[in-house]
């Protein structure tokens, strides 16, 4: 019963990050993207978010606060969308 109800949850997570990024992706129907600065910025946007959550999993030793709680609050952000991605 708990599998059937997790298969449900991740696919509503799918459609609602699908649906975001179709929003998001709309929105640029209406910039000029022949404007070198706009390439930059969706180019930048893009490579960051695909960039820095591969090179945190990578190295998760970076990420050195002194004190565990901000840390594992600060991986647990990071981490949230990785490991959804995974599991699915």
């Amino acid at each position: 019963m708990s599998f059937i109800f997790y298969t449900v949850v991740v696919r509503e997570g799918v459609c609602l990050l699908g649906m975001i990024a179709a929003v998001g992706l709309s929105s640029l129907q209406h910039c000029d993207m022949s404007s070198s600065r706009n390439l930059f910025i969706v180019g930048l946007s893009l490579f960051t978010g695909l960039a820095v959550p591969q090179w945190i999993s990578s190295n998760q030793s970076a990420i050195q606060t002194g004190l565990r709680v901000i840390a594992i609050m600060f991986v647990l952000f990071i981490f949230n969308f990785i490991t959804a991605r995974q599991s699915t």
